[in-house]
């Protein structure tokens, strides 16, 4: 590989799929032994042998890019699903007069997404990880990647806060205190919000919309629209005009690490690094610094 082209040595093709991850164009791809029977009948018989053992390899080491290819319709449920938890979330408090316990609506969020997810995967027979790229583990430069991807959106975050604060667009009160208290003030609480906040929900978002959106958008339309569409979406479910921006570029970075290492994991954990630094930022504010 180099800039500008590609060169594929089927003699010494080992099944990896690097080839098909690397071509943008859609001109690689990779294809079950099945549906690529007929393709390689009129080749010679060595050749023929091993594209079956590459192939097995493939099916082997990363089965969730062989068998889950999703399909737009099932990415269009997951964010109607995920828009719909959204606009309920936003509009109940309106029609019942009182506001709703953030912790719950949390919570509920959370586990109907991932009800939604687990859905498709039963209904497709497909395993979990598998499906999800979660089957793969992270090489180390990815992991530091995603660390540092996470740390550089941090940065970020604080310098787009300080900037909207210098033009007078203020965060919404009591929006960073709040969420050291979802679950109360005191040390079974703070477990509880450093759980929900920096585990689960980073890996249920990270599950439905870099595992299953931004697999069905490239699928069709290719990486860069993919995640592009993942990202905004991203940055829309979170409901929050003021934090539109950050999480808009948390989830480009989000998506490039899921593009570009092959695996879900370093997004998920760039994304709970992420989560975790705000939750521990909200918490030092309310219970170190407040005193």
């Amino acid at each position: 590989m180099g800039p500008g082209y590609l060169l594929v040595d089927w003699a010494s093709c080992d099944g990896c799929g690097r080839c098909a991850d690397e071509c943008e164009s859609g001109a690689i791809e990779l294809r079950t032994p099945k549906a690529s029977a007929t393709a390689v009948a009129a080749v010679p018989e060595t050749f023929q042998e091993h594209f079956a053992r590459a192939q097995e390899r493939v099916v082997a080491d990363a089965p969730g890019e062989v068998l889950a290819r999703w399909s737009l319709p099932e990415a269009a449920l997951v964010l109607v699903v995920a828009l719909a938890l959204l606009m309920g979330i936003q509009t109940l408090p309106v029609i019942l007069g009182r506001p709703l316990p953030a912790g719950a609506t949390l919570l509920v969020y959370d586990a109907v997404l991932a009800v939604c997810v687990l859905g498709l995967c039963a209904w497709r027979r497909t395993p979990l990880l598998a499906a999800l790229r979660l089957d793969r583990a992270p090489e180390l430069k990815w992991t530091l990647l995603a660390l540092l991807g996470a740390v550089a959106c941090w940065a970020f975050s604080l310098a787009y806060r300080m900037g909207a604060l210098a033009l007078g667009f203020a965060p919404p009160a009591g929006s960073g205190t709040d969420l050291a208290v979802l679950y109360g003030a005191g040390a079974v609480g703070t477990v509880a919000t450093v759980l929900v906040v920096a585990v689960v929900g980073p890996l249920v978002e990270e599950a439905a919309l870099r595992g299953l959106v931004l697999g069905a958008v490239r699928e069709r339309f290719g990486v860069l629209a993919a995640v592009l569409v993942s990202a905004v979406a991203f940055a829309v479910l979170h409901g929050s005009l003021w934090s539109l921006v950050p999480f808009l570029v948390l989830g480009l970075v989000l998506g490039w690490l899921a593009v570009r290492s092959r695996s879900l994991w370093p997004a998920v954990i760039a994304h709970v690094v992420y989560n975790a630094v705000l939750v521990v930022s909200a918490i030092w504010a309310i219970h170190v610094v407040a005193r």
